[in-house]
């Protein structure tokens, strides 16, 4: 008798009415946490828009009609709003800007990941260099990034040493950002 026979064979295919009506009771419950964690989830998504909004534009346009940047409250806070750059490479344009940014002198900013499928018996192959890849006939995938961080912080840079980036590559906002503190 295996481990499976013995599980059914201790099972009952009848249940009671109780047992049912307490199945239902926690199906229904599970119903309603699921309803509740996606309207939290909603309100979540709007809370996060409305901060946005009160981040980005509220408080940046009050201190531009005071003319400050930064300043500090009667009660000791400093408001402080700052210029953030944000960039981005629609897919599309992926290989265009890349190139670009190899004959511009940022190529180093481009990472390259090698990847290749291998049946679950072939481990040792798969734990060989690219070139051994090559050499017993598997075909490595290969895929080119620029990790967000370091392009934001490169665009930023680029910018502000008056260097300008083509707009058809990239996609670049500068936004207004406050701390408070």
């Amino acid at each position: 008798m295996t481990i499976l026979d013995e599980l059914i064979e201790g099972t009952s295919t009848e249940f009671t009415d109780e047992q049912m009506g307490a199945l239902g009771v926690a199906a229904n419950r599970l119903i309603n946490k699921q309803l509740e964690i996606a309207e939290a989830e909603e309100t979540l998504k709007q809370l996060k828009a409305q901060e946005r909004k009160i981040n980005q534009e509220e408080i940046p346009s009050l201190m531009e009609n005071l003319g400050y940047e930064t300043i500090i409250l009667k009660d000791g806070r400093k408001i402080s709003v700052k210029d953030a750059v944000q960039c981005g490479i629609p897919a599309p344009q992926r290989p265009n800007a890349y190139k670009w940014m190899d004959e511009h002198g940022h190529g180093d900013l481009i990472k390259i990941a090698l990847t290749a499928k291998f049946a679950r018996g072939e481990r040792n192959m798969a734990d060989e260099a690219f070139d051994a890849l090559v050499d017993v006939g598997a075909s490595p995938n290969q895929t080119e990034s620029v990790h967000a961080g370091t392009l934001k912080a490169w665009a930023r840079e680029e910018l502000a040493q008056g260097h300008a980036l083509p707009s058809d590559l990239f996609k670049i906002h500068v936004v207004k950002i406050t701390t408070v503190k």
